[in-house]
């Protein structure tokens, strides 16, 4: 499974690449590297994905981790029936793929810590000096 931009809207992501028989593993997976690989932001607010209509397994996962059906289609080149699922990102879906990061740079940090190291010591150094 991977993730990549959709030609349809900028900040639309498509999960391309699904196979019959899917697995939480591979989706985590294919987010977390959607997250480090855009150029933008990380992922947007939506995702997108079309499986064939006897897929039944992979229609089933993206229903259970939280994609809603938005109808069958069918493709005019082979006339095989489509299902189009989509799912909206919430911002702590999003939140927890990033990791945490520290409220001055940015940058990632371990859980459980609101600064880096740098930008703590020099909260402190200002504190000190009365800044």
């Amino acid at each position: 499974m991977e993730i990549v931009e959709s030609e349809i809207s900028c900040g639309i992501q498509q999960l391309t690449c699904i196979g019959e028989n899917p697995t939480l593993a591979e989706y985590e997976s294919a987010l977390q590297d959607g997250m480090d690989n855009s150029s933008h932001e990380g992922l947007g607010c939506f995702i997108i994905a079309s499986v064939p209509w006897k897929w039944k397994n992979s229609i089933k996962f993206l229903k259970s981790i939280g994609f809603s059906s938005n109808g069958v289609r069918r493709n005019p080149n082979s006339q095989n029936k489509i299902v189009l699922l989509s799912k909206t990102l919430s911002a702590k879906e999003r939140k927890h793929l990033r990791g945490n990061s520290c409220k001055d740079c940015g940058d990632k940090i371990p859980s459980r810590q609101r600064y880096c190291y740098y930008c703590k010591r020099d909260r402190n150094e200002n504190r000190t000096f009365g800044i």
